[in-house]
């Protein structure tokens, strides 16, 4: 850390070179209204180190935007999306952490009790359960712009937080960048505090002696002095490089909107993997009060209302590339019908699950384009299709996977299939398939009875 004074000057030069709208490389100073300004400000600027927050935040939005240099969106889905989702999913660990840091008030600064404190609540879990889902953005970058990038989960998997730091500190010192960016990180004092059994943790009266021993014979010991004051330092360092993360994060997340926003997959991998539960919940709030004004718009009749919601559920589906031949009404029943392109014979029940599929996602857009209008929802093929699959939905059902009360799996068992041999049913191995997705790696999707998380 510089402890070098601060001029006037220099915090004027700092003020101006972390303006959120001179960090931007696509969007003008006259997209951002005062709150994003504000907000963006006080993400950027409150810290401990400034001259080390510019350095950072700089370093990362230019490693960012150069990897997009390569392939603009597949940067977006295949990095830098699936990676938020990856960061939303350490919620609950930030929020532990959080706790911890609540605590410290309580207890005497620079105390045996205050570090011990900070070393095991909040040093330990911040570089074990923080620190490496972070790097992986930086190193996902990396690869992505080199062309060596698989896809989020391998980059962060498949190697451990030294591994990361030693290929960034090797790319920084060849390439450039800050020196110091991951200089609150110690693999020594990491490995003391995950393993400390009986002789990896010394306390001492203003310092505590990290000990990393290899288990072998004789056992071979490798040792970090920390100081309460070296301690305290390090973790705010280890902070800087987190804070200075999130905000890059956020400004190039700013700075790229309208590209996401100009294609409908990025759309899609945003919704599905970026966004919380919460937010989806609050997207889909937005775009049902859209509908429901022309569900409900008392100036047009219903069939003209009808007509006008055909035409969007047309809309949507074309943009899915999910061609569909007519939409019915059986008025008496409530039922909305849709007719769909025949799916491909099926000999078994692993080749029915596929067609099933793509016409309960008939349903699915249908319930969410027509919302109350109907309580039954029903996708056939045409009279001619010598299979003569269909599936019927409830309406219920349908908003409890919209609502992500439900997922795929819970349609397929609740849907009622028939062919024209009469019904027929997906057979579902549930202790398989819950050992499948406790195997799975990444996003989980919603089943009925399993909250997602984060919220």
């Amino acid at each position: 850390m510089d402890d070098t004074p601060y001029t006037v000057a220099e915090l004027e030069t700092l003020v101006r070179r972390l303006d959120p709208a001179k960090l931007c490389f696509e969007r003008a100073a006259s997209d951002f209204d005062e709150e994003a300004l504000t907000e963006f400000a006080r993400l950027l600027i409150t810290s401990t180190d400034p001259r080390r927050r510019l350095a950072n935040v700089e370093y990362l939005l230019l490693l960012m935007h150069q990897a997009m240099t390569v392939d603009r969106a597949a940067f977006l889905q295949k990095v830098f999306l699936p990676w938020v989702g990856l960061q939303q999913r350490t919620f609950r660990h930030r929020r532990r952490i959080g706790r911890e840091f609540a605590r410290l008030p309580a207890m005497d600064a620079y105390s045996d009790e205050d570090a011990e404190h900070i070393a095991q609540h909040i040093y330990r879990p911040l570089v074990a359960e923080i620190l490496d889902p972070y790097l992986t953005l930086l190193v996902a970058s990396y690869e992505f712009a080199s062309g060596e990038f698989v896809d989020i989960q391998t980059t962060n998997l498949s190697s451990g937080e030294r591994n990361k730091v030693e290929f960034l500190e090797a790319r920084i010192r060849n390439d450039g960048g800050p020196v110091d960016l991951l200089s609150g990180y110690d693999p020594i004092v990491r490995n003391a505090l995950s393993h400390p059994g009986s002789d990896g943790l010394i306390f001492e009266p203003g310092a505590i002696v990290f000990r990393d021993v290899k288990r072998q014979a004789p056992p071979r010991v490798t040792v970090r002095r920390w100081t309460h004051d070296e301690l305290h330092r390090r973790v705010l360092q280890l902070l800087e490089f987190l804070i200075s993360v999130d905000a890059a994060v956020n400004v190039f997340g700013f700075d790229c909107t309208p590209l996401m926003s100009d294609d409908l997959e990025t759309i899609a991998v945003m919704i599905t993997v970026a966004l919380t539960a919460t937010q989806r919940a609050e997207v889909r709030s937005r775009h049902e009060a859209v509908l429901e004004r022309i569900r409900t718009d008392d100036t047009q009749s219903i069939e003209v209302r009808r007509e006008t919601l055909a035409r969007l559920f047309f809309r949507e589906c074309g943009l899915r590339e999910m061609p569909c031949t007519s939409v019915g009404f059986i008025l008496d029943r409530k039922a909305l019908l849709i007719t769909a392109p025949p799916p491909p014979a099926a000999e078994n029940d692993d080749d029915l699950l596929g067609p099933v599929s793509t016409l309960i996602r008939y349903a699915v857009i249908s319930q969410a384009v027509y919302g109350t209008m109907f309580d039954l929802f029903v996708v056939v093929s045409p009279e001619d299709d010598p299979v003569g699959l269909s599936v019927a939905l409830h309406r219920s059902d349908l908003e409890d996977y919209s609502a992500e009360r439900a997922g795929l799996i819970d349609l397929l068992q609740e849907a009622k299939i028939e062919d024209r041999n009469g019904p027929m049913r997906i057979a579902i191995d549930a202790a398989s398939l819950e050992a499948h997705e406790d195997q799975g790696l990444g996003m989980r999707f919603p089943r009925r009875g399993r909250p997602l998380s984060p919220p």
